[in-house]
């Protein structure tokens, strides 16, 4: 049960003094990792979001779940964790469902910013390989949106909480469900030829 109580963390108690210092947090994880993989199945990876698309995003946090209302610092902070893509010593894969492009952030005028953002510069990082899993992807597993660092911690978002996961045999799992979905992502050319058609069906409303 300690293990348990250890692993599971709820999002009200995480947020309780607000959203800023859980991305704070997010800050220190990420600045020890040398490989960060994030799989963002619903909204695009926080390391890769304007801050139009984030502050939408985490208003949306601070609204459902009722905690402090410190939006101005939480994006702060958001926008404090990209500093970490042009460190040295550190590599970034990041996924995200063909469906996170589609999912409407605030309206669409922030989406194509969004979008266009991530033709822009998604593709340019020489530590950063971003790929999208396309909507007729192979049923791989039932997931969530994670984050892995190293081969030494995942963390995974509920609706309800966030789960820290450092044992052996649990990381195994996220390593094979991290392949397949690796495996079925496209790349490059591919994955912008997505984005530019996301772009599109926005404008042509």
């Amino acid at each position: 049960m300690r293990n348990v109580q250890a692993q599971w963390s709820e999002w009200k108690r995480i947020a309780a003094a607000g959203h800023s210092r859980r991305q704070r947090r997010q800050v220190e994880i990420e600045s020890r990792a040398a490989l960060q993989r994030t799989y963002a199945p619903v909204v695009l990876p926080g390391l890769l979001q304007t801050e139009n698309y984030a502050r939408a995003v985490l208003a949306q946090c601070i609204r459902f779940l009722g905690t402090p209302d410190d939006l101005d610092e939480a994006v702060s902070a958001r926008m404090e964790r990209k500093q970490v893509l042009q460190k040295p010593r550190h590599r970034f894969n990041l996924l995200a469902d063909e469906s996170a492009l589609y999912t409407t952030v605030a309206n669409s005028a922030v989406m194509v910013d969004q979008l266009q953002y991530l033709l822009d510069s998604a593709f340019d990082m020489p530590r950063v390989l971003f790929g999208i899993v396309p909507k007729e992807a192979e049923f791989t597993y039932i997931t969530t949106s994670f984050d892995l660092f190293d081969n030494r911690l995942a963390l995974i978002e509920t609706v309800s909480a966030e789960l820290t996961v450092v044992t052996a045999t649990e990381l195994t799992l996220y390593e094979r469900v991290w392949k397949a979905l690796q495996a079925q992502a496209v790349y490059g050319r591919s994955a912008r030829e997505l984005i530019n058609a996301a772009i599109r069906s926005r404008r042509a409303v």
